[in-house]
């Protein structure tokens, strides 16, 4: 018998046997030269291959197993791609094949026979580009000259009054009357700086703000408020960001307080709103702004979250500042508008952490109220207003989905996506003016 290659065994009485690891066994009968007799032989290259036919089991078995994890591992990648491609292509990209118009009646209404009237639209095109002007971090709004309804950009004249009371307003009628109520207990001399704004961001046929306010004007002191209403045309789902920015821009006041519906604000703690603009701490913030002082004040505390009126914490869509400073933060991104959540984070996080625009400290003014929808006290109109009648209209309603503006907001963060310049994207039009004579 031969040996060749250490573990290849050749005779004129066996067939030629496939390797075998038997390395040691190989060596041996190299340095030997043995010859042993057939059936000896014959017994441990049975015993060899029996052992080598094993190893081979195990390995393509373990071979098999590396293969069936790579091909997983590759089909898990792809479809993570497809997915992330998709959503991409339809939160941020917008594109008609995945992102289909709001119109589209087979997605939003559960009655396809008879769509309503009242529906969610899409974004227009942007009315107004934010540009720096000057070198002291001083930013403004400018018409986009590639959009025809840029010729709503127009600037407002500017008030003598002090603060602008900025509502942000969306089929909360219930909500508003309590407002109204508040309003007419602000003392007459403190009531006299403010002018008070709402934006109804697109609410449906009875249900709007000018409804209910035209049928509540004699309601006790309302006559002599002084109420601006304007309306957006669309019915862009979460415009929160939108919203804000079309108030600030409107507003006519050196002073924004802005609030949303839910918040009554009381008398005193209204005084102590009106007190702040003049305060020490707003006179120096206003003479070191172009040093990106803080001169925006939030942090307001609240009760009554989740019903528990011992409850008190911070409001964070709740803030008094200055319009220029609101414009010098760069406001609102409206990439954030038709997902939930993020407008407040990413506001607060350039204006409080970038911008050095706002103040992180605690107020200690007399604290807010969060009216809730459990409470039929604060959700029912008072017994000497008149309540709204609106017709229900079978809208589904934009779901509280967090993933998509977390998506969008972590590509910002990153430098991945870049903030975007690009404002008011929806037309609008003023529907109520309650004239006042200012000193």
């Amino acid at each position: 018998m031969k040996v060749w290659c250490g573990a290849h065994f050749y005779s004129p009485y066996i067939i030629p046997t496939p390797t075998i690891s038997t390395s040691a066994y190989s060596i041996h009968l190299m340095k030997h030269r043995q010859k042993l007799p057939i059936v000896t032989a014959q017994a441990q290259l049975g015993t060899a291959i029996s052992t080598s036919s094993k190893n081979k089991k195990s390995y393509f078995h373990t071979r098999k197993l590396k293969n069936v994890i790579s091909f997983v591992s590759i089909l898990a990648v792809m479809v993570t791609f497809i997915i992330y491609t998709k959503l991409l292509r339809y939160y941020i990209f917008n594109d008609d094949d995945v992102n289909p118009s709001y119109n589209s009646t087979s997605q939003l209404y559960k009655d396809l026979s008879n769509p309503p009237k009242h529906r969610l639209t899409r974004q227009q095109c942007a009315i107004g580009i934010l540009r720096q002007i000057g070198e002291d971090h001083q930013y403004q709004l400018f018409p986009n000259e590639n959009c025809t309804n840029s010729i709503l950009l127009q600037s407002s004249t500017p008030s003598s009054k002090t603060l602008t009371y900025l509502l942000l307003y969306y089929n909360d009628y219930e909500f508003l009357s309590q407002q109204l109520k508040s309003w007419n207990q602000i003392p007459d001399s403190t009531l006299s700086q403010i002018k008070f704004l709402i934006i109804d961001d697109g609410s449906a046929i009875g249900q709007r703000a000018v409804e209910f306010i035209d049928i509540n004007q004699n309601y006790e002191k309302s006559s002599s408020l002084d109420l601006t209403i304007y309306e957006i045309d669309q019915d862009l789902a979460w415009n929160i960001g939108g919203a804000r920015n079309l108030g600030f821009w409107l507003s006519s006041t050196e002073w924004i307080f802005m609030s949303d519906a839910d918040i009554l604000v009381y008398p005193e703690t209204m005084s102590y709103i009106m007190d702040l603009t003049n305060s020490t701490q707003a006179r120096e913030a206003e003479q070191t702004e172009t040093n990106r002082s803080p001169v925006t004040f939030g942090n307001f505390q609240r009760k009554g979250k989740y019903d528990d009126v011992n409850k008190k914490e911070p409001h964070p869509a709740v803030m008094l500042t200055k319009r220029q400073t609101y414009w010098n933060a760069q406001g609102c991104d409206e990439d954030f508008v038709g997902g939930y959540g993020k407008t407040d984070v990413h506001f607060l996080a350039r204006g409080l952490f970038v911008f050095r625009l706002i103040s992180n400290e605690y107020m200690s003014a007399p604290p807010l109220f969060q009216m809730s929808s459990t409470n039929t006290d604060l959700t029912n109109c008072p017994e000497s207003m008149k309540c709204l009648s609106p017709t229900k209209e079978d809208v589904v309603a934009p779901t509280k989905d967090l993933y998509r503006n977390t998506v969008i907001y972590d590509q910002k963060k990153s430098g991945k996506l870049p903030w975007s310049d690009k404002y008011l994207r929806f037309t609008w039009k003023m529907v109520w003016q309650k004239p006042s004579i200012e000193k």
